[in-house]
């Protein structure tokens, strides 16, 4: 499953349910410290065992029109070493981290090795500082020793823009709508607002199964799990785009993961929707663009096919799901939507130089690329 988590303290409560928190200044943006080297950024996540760090990267001879790299993995609290791996386990991160800057960086792909600068903690270059809210709850269904049961756990990125609060709460509350799906609670905490999202479906989950449960079947039948989590995509001159994972299993063959993408100019705190940037008048260019990358990541065996490769269709429409870093955008398929569940999320990532051309004369997004 396509998602991680951090370590938690736990108080064990009734009816064998917990709830867990933590919350840290545990999110750090790093950004290459020499201006005369490799143009990289890194945004980590991280706490005493468990590390999350997204790397962007230009394209390189090596490593052509690479999308963002999501590493997970440890880091040793005492000595700072760290070991990193993308989920298809095809690269590895190596590093050293101190107390502000990620040392001896070595991305490392089968027996080839590609060493990157040294990256600096970054907050004066329009940076967007979080602080990291975890809440998890596991709830039994009933009180027996051998239950089914839910598990919820939402890692949340609470803004801590300082310059302007009117901006700040600006983006959380569009964060928290397009995490839950509702606006954010009059009068309430941002951790008061989450325990009563727990809170709802945790009574849901037990008005739905406990009458309906037969010890006959397996547990897993009567289990649920809702994950939340969150990505940092892009996080430098005053540009803010965050992504946002929501994994549900409430029964059935499997779980779902769906992912959005949320952009925010931090000069105003307003949305940018990528999409509008984009010249309609080129969009069936871009969809040529994004057709070509996926025939040569996933049908170079079947001489470019996408339905011979699996795909429902060799038409694909333009996803409204889209990111961006400092190096290009990046359109984001669901599970379902052009292939079947077993392709996962697709990401098809379209480096700056590429795009540039099919923006809309001097919309925000043209004139930022063109800037940094």
């Amino acid at each position: 499953m396509k998602r991680w988590c951090v370590v938690f303290m736990t108080i064990i409560m009734m009816n064998s349910s917990f709830l867990a928190q933590l919350e840290a200044q545990n999110y750090r943006h790093y950004e290459t410290s020499n201006p005369s080297e490799l143009k990289c950024y890194a945004d980590l996540v991280q706490d005493e065992l468990k590390a999350q760090l997204i790397l962007n990267l230009p394209s390189l001879d090596e490593l052509p029109s690479y999308p963002p790299f999501v590493f997970n993995g440890v880091i040793d609290k005492s000595r700072g070493e760290a070991l990193m791996q993308t989920f298809n386990q095809e690269f590895q991160l190596k590093f050293q981290l101190a107390q502000k800057q990620i040392l001896n960086l070595k991305l490392v792909q089968d027996n080839k090795q590609l060493d990157l600068p040294l990256l600096g903690l970054t907050w004066n270059h329009g940076n967007l500082p979080l602080k990291v809210i975890h809440r998890k709850k596991n709830q039994a269904l009933f009180s027996m020793k051998e239950t089914p049961k839910a598990v919820v756990d939402i890692l949340f990125p609470l803004p801590q823009w300082t310059i302007d609060p009117h901006i700040n709460d600006s983006i959380l509350f569009s964060v928290y709508l397009n995490y839950f799906g509702t606006q954010f609670p009059k009068g309430k905490t941002v951790q008061q607002a989450i325990d009563q999202q727990i809170d709802e479906f945790v009574k849901t989950y037990i008005t739905e199964n406990q009458t309906y449960y037969d010890k006959t079947l397996p547990d897993a039948a009567f289990s649920w799990e809702r994950t939340y989590s969150f990505g940092v995509m892009c996080n430098t001159q005053n540009l803010f785009c965050i992504k946002i994972l929501n994994y549900a299993f409430t029964g059935g063959a499997h779980g779902m993961e769906v992912s959005k993408y949320l952009t925010f100019n931090l000069k105003n705190g307003s949305f940018i929707n990528l999409f509008e940037q984009l010249n309609t008048e080129k969009q069936d260019q871009i969809i040529q663009l994004i057709s070509k990358k996926l025939s040569e990541s996933y049908a170079q065996g079947n001489h470019g096919n996408l339905v011979e490769a699996g795909f429902f269709s060799e038409q694909i429409e333009l996803s409204h799901q889209i990111y961006v870093t400092p190096f290009g955008l990046g359109f984001v398929y669901q599970p379902y939507e052009i292939a079947p569940y077993s392709f996962g999320i697709i990401d098809v990532f379209v480096p700056k130089e590429k795009i540039l051309p099919m923006l809309k004369d001097n919309c925000f997004l043209r004139t930022w690329f063109n800037s940094i």
